[in-house]
């Protein structure tokens, strides 16, 4: 499958990346790397995430987890779409997020 990042999560990516090199400048970019390592196993298994338990649509929308990040992502038909990147302290929005 093809892997897509929404332009939400690569600005969540962005924003981790600026917000961790606040404090600690050369974990920044290993985490970032990191997260996207993650999500680069889900061309080959798109379903070894776990559903989403905030959503009803537990097919469809999927989630990994990578340190204390939730990566969630939507599987289409031959395309895996990174929607949000977030902190596990955080929470995810109401609806799911769409891919743009």
């Amino acid at each position: 499958m093809k892997l897509r990042w929404s332009q939400d999560a690569l600005r969540d990516l962005i924003d981790i990346r600026a917000y961790i090199r606040e404090d600690a400048p050369s974990r920044a970019d290993t985490l970032v790397r990191e997260l996207i390592a993650s999500a680069q196993r889900l061309e080959e298994f798109p379903y070894s995430g776990r559903a989403v338990p905030e959503y009803d649509e537990h097919d469809r929308y999927r989630e990994i987890i990578a340190g204390s990040y939730r990566i969630v992502y939507r599987v289409e038909s031959s395309t895996v779409d990174v929607l949000t990147v977030f902190h596990a302290s955080r929470t995810l929005p109401g609806e799911p997020p769409e891919f743009e």
